[in-house]
C-alpha cells in the first residue's frame, strides 16, 4: 500500500499540473480502486481507514481537482460531465463484496450531493454501475474457475450468466459506449443517476 502522505502529494501534483497547462475539462470518468471481494462485514478499524483512504477519500480528491477545472456555461450549450464507475453492489448486496457494498454506497451518496451542488453550474455526475465484465482479468478469473471444475470457458460462462437475463456478460467496449453516452449530449438532462450495466441482474427498482 502507498503511504497516505505520497498519495496527497500525488494528488495536489495532479491538480498544479492541470492548472499549470491551463487545462478545462469537459469530461470526467472515474473509476475508483474496488475493495477485494470478502465475506467478512467486520474488518478492524486499520483496514476500514486504509480502504476509505484507497478507495473513496483519494479518489474524491483527485475528482475534486478535476472539478476546479471544469468551467461549463450552460446558457451558451456548453456543460461538464462526470461519470463515475461503480458496481452492482451500489444497488443491492453481494455477500462476497461486504466492503464493496459499503463503499460503493457512500459513491453514491456523493455522486447524489454532488449532482445536486454542482447542477446549477452545468456540471452533472452520474453513476455507471458495472456488473460482470469481460475485461482480461475477469477473464482470467473464469478461466481459473472453469480449470478447477473440469469444463470449458464457455461451459462456465453459460453456468455464470444463467441468472443474468441477456444470458451473458458485458464486454468493455460496451461499457465504453454507455460513458461516451454520458459525456455526450445524451445525459444533458439526466444527472445524479445510477444506470445499471448488468445485462438486468440488479433485481431492486
Amino acid at each position: 500500500m502507498v503511504a497516505a502522505g505520497h498519495d496527497d502529494q500525488s494528488i495536489r501534483q495532479f491538480g498544479e499540473e492541470l492548472a499549470a497547462r491551463r487545462i478545462t475539462l469537459d469530461g470526467v470518468v472515474l473509476m475508483p480502486p474496488q475493495a477485494h471481494s470478502t465475506n467478512d462485514p467486520m474488518p478492524g478499524a486499520d483496514a476500514w481507514r486504509a480502504l476509505f483512504h484507497n478507495c473513496f477519500i483519494g479518489p474524491l480528491e483527485v475528482l475534486k481537482a478535476a472539478i476546479d477545472r471544469m468551467n461549463p456555461e450552460p446558457v451558451n450549450g456548453r456543460r461538464a460531465k462526470i461519470v463515475i464507475i461503480s458496481g452492482i453492489s451500489s444497488a443491492q448486496v453481494l455477500g462476497h463484496y461486504a466492503t464493496s457494498n459499503v463503499l460503493r454506497c457512500a459513491w453514491i451518496g456523493e455522486a447524489k450531493t454532488l449532482a445536486f451542488a454542482l447542477g446549477a453550474r452545468g456540471i452533472h455526475v452520474n453513476t455507471l454501475s458495472l456488473g460482470g465484465t469481460l475485461s482480461p482479468w475477469y477473464r482470467e478469473g473464469i478461466e481459473k474457475r472453469a480449470d478447477a471444475a473440469g469444463i470449458t470457458f464457455d461451459q462456465r460462462l453459460a453456468e455464470e450468466t444463467a441468472n443474468v437475463p441477456l444470458g451473458k456478460y458485458g464486454e468493455p467496449a460496451e461499457v465504453a459506449v454507455a460513458v461516451e453516452g454520458l459525456l455526450s449530449h445524451f445525459s444533458d438532462h439526466m444527472t445524479g443517476l445510477n444506470i445499471m450495466h448488468d445485462g438486468g441482474f440488479t433485481r431492486s427498482y
